[in-house]
Parts: C-alpha cells; sequence; structure tokens
C-alpha cells in the first residue's frame, strides 16, 4: 500500500530520466517515444480529473436488492439475503432456454442436449423426419439451419485451432486492470505469459488439446457473477445488470473461435444477413439508423401503408436455448467438439456472486436451481433440467452465438414471405430487408406491396408476422416483453391532391398482440409516427411533414437532445473547480463527440441547428473565460485566424453526410444499394434528370418531400458544396428524347410545377418517350387525358390528382409540345429497351401483335381477327386461344389503342433494335482504350510493347497474366512525393509491360502507403481496359500480387464500404470502384518485398522477382520524377473515375 501511494511519483521520474539519457546518447527515436508516452499519460491523468466533474456517476456493485413479491416491494440488505434472492433470481434466468421445445419431447431425445446426436445431423442434412406435432416455427427454423448447412462452403474457413501468434499478437495490447477469473489467473499472467514464446506455447497447446477433445478445464467452470447497477441508485433486480467474468484464458479461446474465426468465416462467404447491423462488435450509423430512415423516406416518398413492429426480447443472451445454438454453429462450419466445450461448460457452470460485501464463496449450479417455467418449485423430469442453458453476458462467445441464432430466425422469417421488397426507382436494384436487428432489439418491418390489399388486409398480415417472429423467439428459448413493445402505423389521405398523414385519431383502432410462453397474448401500444423514439442513443423521426418555419420550435427531438447534452456539460462546469484550460479540453475531447454522434441522422434545416447552438453558446462562452456578445463570425472562425474556433454543427452534419454517403455510393453491398435506391426516389418524385444535387434548391425544393436527400441537398446549398457523384443519368429511351419535368420547370410558374408533378407520377411517366405513340409524334390520349395510369418498371408515387391538376397537366404538355399534342421535333430511334412495363411487339407483316410484360415475363398473343374490316382507326387484334401459334421473332416496337371490347388496334411502330454501327469505331488496342481515360498523366511512362498491349489480352484468356505492384517514397529527398511502379508479365508468352507515376500533394498526404494504392490504382485501370475488350468472355482468375497488406486487403474487398475516417480514402474509393467494374476475377496475394537483399536472384520465385523489379521502377521513377521536376499526376480530386467527389 506504501508503494502504491508514491507510485505516480516514482513513474513520473523514471519517465524523466529515460529521456534524459536518450537525450545524451542522441536516440531520436527514443526521445518521440517517451515523449508520446509522457504525453498520454498526462492526458489520462487530465481526463481523470475532469471526469470527476462532467461525467454522470456511474453505477456500483450492490449492497441491496429490491424485489417485488406477491404486488409489495421487498428490500434485502444482508449478504445473506441478497445472496439467496439473487441466485435464486439469476439461476432461474439461466434457466429460461428451457422453454424451448428443443429442450421437450421426442425430439429432445434424439437430437441431444447439445445437439450432438446423429439425428441432429439429419436435420442439417434435411433428411430427418419431424415428430408428429413439431411446432411449426421450429420446423422452420431448422429447415433454415439445413439451407444454411448447404450453402455454406466449409473449404473455404479458418483452421479450427488458435496459433501463438493469435496468443501474443492479442495479450500483447490487452488492458491488464480487465477484471477476470475467479482463480485468480488475471489478465496480467498471460500478458507476461505473452513475452515470452515457450510460455506462449504452453498456453496455447492446453488450450488446443481442451479444443479437440471437446472437454473443458476444471477451472473454467467456475465464474464470478457481478451485480452493478445500470442507473446509479436503481437496486430493482429486473434492472441490475448480471455479468459473468469468465477465465480468462477460456473467454479468450471464445473469443478468437467464435467471434473472430467463425465469424470472418460468414462475412468472407458473405452470409451474414443485411438485417443485422451488429456485425462488427459495435452498432454503427450505416446499420440502424439509416435503414429506419431509408424505410420511412421510401413509405413518406411513395405514399405506401407501411408500419415498424419495435420488440424487444426478454433475457436476450440467458434464455438462448443450447441446442439451437450447436444447429446453428453447426450449419456454419463449426466442430461439433468446439460447440460442445463452450455450451457444456456454460452448463455446468458454478457461478459465485460477488457483492459489494464478499465473494459467496458456495456459489450456485443447475443442479441447485430447479427449472420453474411455470413459478413452481418441480422436481427435473430429464438430467438435462438440472442444467443451465443460455450464452453468458461477458462471454466472448455471446455475441456471435446470438448472431447465428438470430440469422437463423431471420432466415426462416422471410422464406415466409415478411418483410419489405425494394427496388431501386429506375436502374432496378433489387433489395428485401424484413428487419432491423441490434441485439435483443428488433425493428420488424412492414410494407404494402400489392395497392389492392385493402389497410385491414394489411393488418392482418402484420399481426400475422408479429406472431411468427415472436414464435421463433420462443423455440430458441427467448420471449418478448410486450412493456418494452410498441408499433408504428403510417397510412395516408389525400387533401386536395396532397399526400397527407392520417393522425393517431384517424388510424383503424385495430390493437396488436404479442404471443407469451404461457399461451397468453398481450397488447402492445400504438404510437404516433410523430413521436420520435431513441434507437442506439438518436431520436429518429419519422413524419416526413416539416415543422414549419412560424412554429415556435422547429427543432427535432434529436436536436433537442444534441442540445441538452450541452446544457447538462455546461451545468456541470459551472459549479467545478476546473481551470478554464481544462474545460476547454473537455468540450473538445469528450462534449463535442458526444454531441456529434448519430448528426448524419438529423432532419432539421441548417438554420434551425445553427441558431439551437449559437444560443446555447451564448450561455457557454462566459464558463470558457469569454465574452458572450463575441459575434458569430469570431465564434466560429479557426485558431489559425485568430477565432475561437468553436463547432458549427450545421457544417458538421453536412460533412458527416458527405463522408458516409462517399464511403457507400457505388458499393455492391446491401448498404451501398439503400443509398441509391433513396437518390433515384429523389429523381423520379421530382422528375428532374442528372444529379439534382447540383441544382438550386431553393428554386426546386418544392418537388420534393422532405427525405434525408432533401435534406442534404439543402445543406449542400447553403454551404455551396458541390457533391458529384457518378451514375445518376437515367438512361434515355430514344434518341433526342427530353425530361417531362426539365421541360415543365422552364415554361411554367413555379406554383404551377407541384399540381403537374401529380399528374406526371401518377401516370408514372419520366420521359417524353413515355407519354407517345412510337412515331415519336403523338402523345398517347391517356396521358393527355391524365386519367389511366401506365405501369412502369420504374418506381413511382401513388397520387391522386384533382381535376385542377389535370387542367394544368394538359396546359403544361401544350406548353412542351403543341396546341394538338404532337411533338414539334420527332423523337429518334430506340436506343434501349422502353422503361413501360407492357411492351407490343411485332414484325414487318404485322399480322400479330406480342404483348408482353417485363416484371413477369409471361406474353400473350394478338392477331388479326377474321371478321375485321380496315376502319380509320386500323385493323383490330384480339387475343388468340391458340397457345400453339408462335410468332415469328418481332423486328418493331409497337403502339396499340385499347377498346372496351378488349381488342386493339396498332397505332405506330419503331425498329427494335438499336443500330450500333456509329460504336464501330471501338479502340482495336489496350493502349488507345487507355488513351481515352481522364488524366492522361498517368500514363507518361506505359511501355505495353509494339502491338499496343493486346498481348495482355490474349495472357488474361489463358489464364497466364501475373501482376505486381509496389510504391516508394523517400522523404529524405522530397516528402511531398510518392510514386508507383507497374509490372505486368505472361508466363507463356515470355511479355512484360511496365507502368509508374509520380504524385505530388503534401508532407502529410505522401507516403508509402499511399504509392502502393497508386500502383493498385495503375493495374486496375489497365485491367478494366483490357475488361472493356474482352467483354462476357469467361478466363482464368488474374493473379495480381503487392508487398502491402492493406493494398492487399483493399483488392480483396473490391465492392465493400470503407470505414469512418479511412487513411488515403480518395485512391481507395478509386482503386475499389474500379477493380468492382472488372468482368474477369482477379485474385490477390501478400507477396514479401526486398527479398533480394535475402536470397540470390535464382532463388527468387517469379512473384518475388516481380515484386524486385516493380520496387525498382517505383524507385527508379520517383528519383527521377524528383531531380527532373518532371511533371507529376495531380492529387486528389483528379484521380479517375471518382464515385463521388466534393468540391468546396
Amino acid at each position: 500500500m506504501e508503494l502504491r501511494k508514491i507510485a505516480p511519483e516514482l513513474r513520473t521520474k523514471h519517465l524523466r530520466q529515460c529521456l534524459i539519457t536518450a537525450i545524451e546518447n542522441g536516440d531520436e527515436e527514443a526521445i518521440q517515444e517517451i515523449t508520446r508516452i509522457r504525453r498520454k499519460e498526462c492526458d489520462r491523468k487530465r481526463r481523470m480529473n475532469i471526469a470527476k466533474y462532467v461525467k454522470p456517476n456511474q453505477g456500483r456493485m450492490v449492497m441491496a436488492v429490491q424485489v417485488d413479491e406477491n404486488g409489495t416491494s421487498v428490500r434485502y440488505d444482508s449478504h445473506e439475503d441478497v445472496v439467496r434472492v439473487v441466485n435464486s433470481r439469476i439461476g432461474q434466468r439461466y434457466k429460461l432456454g428451457l422453454r424451448s421445445p428443443l429442450s421437450m419431447g421426442q425430439l429432445a431425445e434424439d437430437i441431444g442436449q447439445y445437439a450432438e446426436k446423429e439425428a441432429a445431423q439429419r436435420i442439417l442434412d434435411g433428411t430427418y423426419e419431424f415428430p408428429e406435432g413439431t411446432d411449426e416455427a421450429l420446423v422452420e427454423l431448422l429447415k433454415e439451419a439445413a439451407r444454411i448447412r448447404v450453402a455454406f462452403d466449409t473449404s473455404d474457413t479458418e483452421p479450427d485451432y488458435v496459433t501463438v501468434e493469435d496468443f501474443i499478437s492479442y495479450w500483447k495490447s490487452a488492458r491488464e486492470k480487465t477484471s477476470s477469473s475467479d482463480s485468480g489467473r488475471h489478465f496480467g499472467h498471460y500478458i507476461a505469459a505473452s513475452d515470452d514464446p515457450e510460455l506462449a506455447i504452453l498456453h496455447v497447446e492446453s488450450l488446443n488439446i481442451a479444443a479437440r477433445r471437446g472437454t473443458a478445464l476444471d477451472r473454467w467452470k467456475s465464474a464470478l457473477t457481478v451485480l452493478l447497477e445500470k442507473v446509479m441508485g436503481n437496486i430493482l433486480i429486473e434492472k441490475l445488470r448480471a455479468i459473468c467474468l469468465l477465465e480468462a484464458d477460456f473467454n479468450w479461446w471464445l473469443k478468437m473461435t467464435f467471434a473472430r474465426k467463425m465469424m470472418s468465416d460468414i462475412r468472407r462467404q458473405d452470409m451474414i444477413p443485411m438485417e443485422q447491423v451488429a456485425t462488427a462488435g459495435k452498432a454503427t450509423i450505416d446499420g440502424t439508423l439509416m435503414k429506419q430512415i431509408d424505410f420511412f423516406d421510401k413509405a413518406n416518398t411513395l405514399h405506401i401503408i407501411a408500419g415498424m413492429d419495435s420488440v424487444d426480447a426478454e433475457q436476450c443472451y440467458d434464455a438462448v436455448n443450447h441446442a439451437a445454438t450447436s444447429l446453428g454453429m453447426q450449419a456454419y462450419g463449426m466442430s461439433l467438439e468446439q460447440i460442445c466445450l463452450y455450451l457444456e461448460t456454460m452448463a455446468n457452470m458454478i457461478y459465485h456472486l460477488k457483492t459489494a460485501f464478499e465473494r459467496d464463496e458456495q456459489g450456485f449450479s443447475g443442479a441447485m436451481i430447479p427449472y420453474d417455467p411455470d413459478g413452481r418449485a418441480l422436481v427435473p423430469a430429464r438430467p438435462s433440467l438440472s442444467y443451465f442453458n443460455g450464452l453468458g453476458q461477458g462471454s466472448g462467445g455471446a455475441p456471435p452465438a446470438w448472431q447465428v441464432v438470430s440469422s437463423l430466425m431471420i432466415g426462416a422469417y422471410k422464406r415466409r414471405g415478411f418483410g419489405v421488397w425494394s427496388r431501386t426507382a429506375w436502374s432496378g436494384l433489387v433489395y428485401t430487408i424484413a428487419a432491423i436487428l441490434f441485439v435483443d432489439d428488433c425493428d420488424l418491418l412492414h410494407m404494402l406491396r400489392d395497392r389492392s390489399m385493402s389497410e385491414e388486409e394489411f393488418l392482418r398480415r402484420k399481426q400475422k408476422a408479429l406472431r411468427l417472429w415472436a414464435r421463433l423467439l420462443q423455440v430458441t428459448g427467448g420471449d418478448l416483453k410486450p412493456a418494452k413493445c410498441f408499433w408504428y402505423l403510417l397510412s395516408y389521405k389525400f387533401v386536395n391532391g396532397v399526400a397527407r398523414l392520417r393522425r393517431l385519431s384517424e388510424l383503424p383502432q385495430y390493437v396488436m398482440f404479442v404471443p407469451q410462453h404461457d399461451g397468453t397474448e398481450q397488447p402492445i401500444q400504438l404510437i404516433d409516427v410523430k413521436v420520435a423514439k431513441q434507437t442506439l442513443g438518436v431520436f429518429t423521426k419519422y413524419d416526413s411533414t416539416p415543422l414549419p418555419k412560424t412554429a415556435k420550435d422547429r427543432r427535432t427531438e434529436h436536436l433537442k437532445y444534441m442540445v441538452d447534452k450541452r446544457v447538462t456539460w455546461q451545468k456541470r462546469i459551472a459549479g467545478s473547480k476546473l481551470s478554464t484550460r481544462d474545460r476547454w479540453f473537455s468540450f473538445s475531447t469528450q462534449t463535442k463527440l458526444s454531441i456529434q454522434y448519430g448528426i448524419e441522422a438529423i432532419m432539421d434545416p441548417p438554420d434551425v441547428v445553427t441558431n439551437a447552438f449559437q444560443a446555447l453558446y451564448f450561455m457557454t462562452l462566459p464558463h470558457l473565460g469569454v465574452n458572450r456578445y463575441i459575434t458569430l463570425g469570431w465564434r466560429m472562425l479557426p485558431h489559425r485566424y485568430q477565432g475561437l474556433g468553436l463547432p458549427n454543427f450545421a457544417l458538421e452534419k453536412l460533412g458527416r453526410s458527405v463522408s458516409w454517403l462517399q464511403r457507400h455510393w457505388g458499393v455492391k453491398e446491401w448498404i451501398g444499394v439503400i443509398i441509391r435506391a433513396g437518390f433515384e426516389r429523389l429523381q423520379v418524385e421530382t422528375g428532374l434528370s442528372g444529379n439534382i444535387l447540383l441544382l438550386d434548391y431553393d428554386r426546386y425544393e418544392c418537388l420534393a418531400t422532405h427525405t434525408w436527400f432533401k435534406i442534404l441537398w439543402q445543406y449542400l446549398s447553403t454551404f455551396k458544396v458541390r457533391l458529384e457523384i457518378a451514375g445518376v443519368d437515367v438512361p434515355a429511351t430514344r434518341e433526342r428524347d427530353r425530361v417531362i419535368m426539365d421541360e415543365v420547370t422552364q415554361v411554367m410558374d413555379r406554383s404551377e410545377w407541384p399540381a403537374v408533378n401529380r399528374v406526371r407520377k401518377h401516370l408514372e411517366l419520366f420521359f417524353l418517350s413515355q407519354a407517345s405513340h412510337c412515331d415519336g409524334v403523338c402523345l398517347r390520349e391517356e396521358v393527355i387525358s391524365g386519367r389511366i395510369a401506365s405501369q412502369s418498371l420504374m418506381e413511382f408515387p401513388y397520387e391522386e390528382p384533382t381535376a385542377s391538376d389535370r387542367r394544368l397537366w394538359r396546359k403544361a404538355l401544350i406548353l412542351i409540345t403543341s396546341p394538338n399534342f404532337r411533338i414539334p421535333i420527332p423523337l429518334g430511334k430506340f436506343v434501349r429497351q422502353p422503361y413501360d412495363r407492357v411492351v407490343w411487339k411485332t414484325d414487318e407483316q404485322r399480322q400479330w401483335l406480342l404483348r408482353t410484360d417485363q416484371q413477369t415475363k409471361q406474353s400473350k398473343l394478338f392477331v388479326v381477327s377474321a371478321n375485321a374490316r380496315p376502319t380509320r382507326q386500323g385493323v383490330k387484334y384480339i387475343a388468340s386461344e391458340d397457345v400453339t401459334v408462335s410468332p415469328a421473332s418481332p423486328t418493331l416496337y409497337a403502339s396499340v389503342q385499347s377498346h372496351p371490347d378488349e381488342s386493339v388496334t396498332l397505332h405506330s411502330v419503331a425498329p427494335l433494335e438499336y443500330d450500333e454501327t456509329d460504336d464501330a469505331d471501338a479502340a482495336p488496342t489496350l493502349r488507345e482504350v487507355i488513351g481515352k481515360y481522364p488524366n492522361q498523366s498517368l500514363w507518361d511512362h506505359l511501355d505495353l510493347g509494339d502491338d499496343g498491349g493486346n498481348w495482355i489480352l490474349d495472357a488474361i484468356r489463358m489464364g497466364t497474366l501475373v501482376g505486381v505492384h509496389d510504391g516508394s517514397y523517400k522523404d529524405k529527398l522530397c516528402a511531398r512525393t510518392c510514386s508507383a511502379g507497374v509490372v505486368l508479365f505472361c508466363t507463356q508468352q515470355r511479355r512484360l509491360a511496365t507502368a509508374a507515376c509520380a504524385e505530388r500533394t503534401d508532407s502529410r498526404t505522401a507516403s508509402s502507403y499511399r504509392g502502393e494504392l497508386l500502383g493498385g490504382l495503375l493495374m486496375s485501370l489497365i485491367l478494366k481496359a483490357a475488361s472493356s475488350l474482352i467483354g462476357d468472355e469467361k478466363c482464368p482468375p488474374v493473379r495480381l500480387a503487392c508487398d502491402n497488406i492493406g493494398a492487399v486487403g483493399h483488392g480483396n474487398n473490391r465492392g465493400k464500404s470503407l470505414k469512418d475516417a479511412q487513411v488515403q480514402a480518395d485512391v481507395i474509393r478509386c482503386f475499389r470502384a474500379i477493380l468492382a467494374d472488372i468482368s474477369f476475377d482477379i485474385t490477390y496475394e501478400h507477396v514479401l518485398g526486398h527479398q533480394d537483399d535475402k536470397v540470390a536472384w535464382a532463388a527468387l520465385t517469379l512473384v518475388q522477382q516481380l515484386n524486385v523489379v516493380a520496387d525498382k521502377v517505383a524507385q527508379d521513377y520517383l528519383v527521377r520524377a524528383i531531380h527532373s521536376f518532371e511533371p507529376y499526376t495531380p492529387g486528389g480530386l483528379f484521380l479517375p473515375t471518382f464515385p463521388s467527389k466534393a468540391f468546396v
């Protein structure tokens, strides 16, 4: 104890002496490291001192508990009473999983306690005959496990053992003060062992032997249970958090085996359902909030009846049945021995309760706690009921095990047809999302897909889905908590043609119920959509109606919550003894980050956000030692310009939103599809062409619903930021085609736009070609009337235009065409398939018409009526009843006019195929394709050989191409410049191609890592050019290599989203986007660099030799570029094929 008191002083003296020694020795590296350590420790002490004043009081270990007994609250505050009550309650909690039908009846006898018997394998093989009367939801769950077992590739998995490298890597960076291990073998033991290879081997071998045999060490079966207050002072036993402190080495093995190895195998095969949002160990704004926002934005934009059930699972980890867990893990390729080691240890665990008094020496086990599902003490009917179930709060295996079990639930739920089917508005990308699941919190999503379904039918189907989800949870051992469940319903009415959400009082008096394990059903509350609910610390508003400018308080709930955080901090520092310097430090390092959390999701206009925080700054500045009357400009001005540098949270919102969009735009993951769907809905809703975010917000905002993208548009316009994103031009159907609303906004008054736009959306039109006949001149009669909506492959909002809206529509058509509704300049030939859902075709003889539904792919033949005579309307065609009639190949698109007797007459035709002779001048060589790329300074030093590089195409087709790229950076020569070298080699033709480039940026950006990535960018561009010439030919995978592991990882993760604050994100985005567009497969591998320094050239492998050549190419060009002052490739925004870029 005496040493502990003076330890900080001794530590300070030690570091000071080390620094003096390093200075005397001239060791610059040691000086930097010691200085870093001293600064870090100083900051930690400073933060701890600040936390005393600004952090809320934390919960502690309990000294008393409060329980509800027969409606009366009873408090227990002695050690014996606390242990007795807690052991009984927690013990019963650990047996909740036994409620599952997997622990009862014939099925339980067949598969065993841990699904270790032969019948479990037959379930996974799909050959098991379920006993009569087996729960329907359980059958669906187990069939889903069998489907996953078939789809999961067990050959593409990591080794099922832990390695010494794993052990050393983990324990080297572990936090020694982490609590664990009832045996006393705390983290410090393993941290020390990680410094000794022999001790590390000993520990790892003992773990692997236990794993191979599926037998736990005896000390693993004893754990500490720590009871903590979730809320300071609340000692209700239901509100206390029970944490299991397992043995440190056992818990580490669980993390490595299940959280890392198993989950990495599942991620690599892309088998994590998109509904799961906590797949990386933490909640992300990408995963939860943006899914919710997109769901409600879609409903509010398209005016579709939608609903969400927010349901909460009871005792999530503690209630999971072991057999269900085992079947799920086996489906995902885990060995039965490892699964049994985990589950059997938890089943036989003896828990010792640790309270503020002391540790309970006796502990409690499954045999000591009777199985009591109905509140009565029962003698166990089977030995298996004497064991615990559950995964263990605090166990490293619990999160991945729950993800596996919940994945089975999601799959079985979606197989029954529940969920929201969505597609992007015009590009046709499809995705289905059924729920948003974060551990025990789940939002079930429902949306009307067939508009012919009534609201009552929709609610009945929604109730059916809710019952199925509840039952799927119950067969895994869990249950829903009705008190924490609620639901939303979005239903729309039209007032003067404008869609409005129905108020709570206008909604049908329908009650939703959740089933319970005891067979009863409990009602859950219907919440008004105007009421924002908190999800993962963010209040999300689902009503699309923005608050009027005349409202007294225009802030959304989350903005109020953000401001309240700052108010709370201000009150705490006002009464503290912190210096002004520490108050500023607290604000910039703690409070600011806390306020910024979830800022991407807020839906407040920029002026509302700015005003909310300026009022708060006025109250806060005196506590920071600043005159509160300082003007806005000086408050926000950065420090370098003598300002206070206070954050402009409206600008922070814009920056985070743009960063989020840039990280995900264009990626092929589900989140990339969702964000594209939101943007395309904005395009189709407004009816405007191109990148709407570049248009004048104040002029065009009247055409858009209040959505996340509209808010982003407003922020971009307010701060004059230009955001360019690739691939947003809607492809026109015909030459000289025009976008209807582009034309309308040029010839009509702004006040008339919304009415015209409502009719356009009702008719499902975007281009003028969709409104015209095949002759490209005449408008269709139903379009002119504005009454009969055509069906389009594009996704349009549902509208109910008024008679005055239709009159304005006719006026608009006259203005953009002519008084007789004829297009002055006829539309040209078709350049792509029409967007109409129903397409008519014929041939040159025009003896038949073929009606094809492009969505269902069903066709119907119409032939000339036998009794038909030519009229002014033309010859009538009737549906053919002869299914044997097979028309010749159609060569013409056709426009028809329908008649009441279901016959049609031909109006006009247009050629079916687009004449591609205009593209006959395609570049014949690889070099010429590359010559058409932007930013040709990248290719000043490209050598592809005499034939323009076409030998590379042959090498790709034969599978003999090997490519290596490397980077170079010499900060001593020039800290602002890096370079890249690329080598391509054909092992059969023995031909070599090289490329090099250099880039000058600044000393913070330039690095060897950036050089490696630039090499990957050059390589990917060359292969993309080759891909454009090869087309859809089947080719073997191209083998690429690099000596930088980070570059290899990005090359193998093409099509994936980037993490937040990714280093060198500009190059990586381009690199990944280009690789994702290449038609043939690419495999990246890591090669050790500079091997020629250690091994003779002849002994090097081919890839190592090529790496040496690439390194020399990069180094030579870097030196030459620096000394000869050759022009450099501009960095940053001028890289080619950017998915998105922002200009300020």
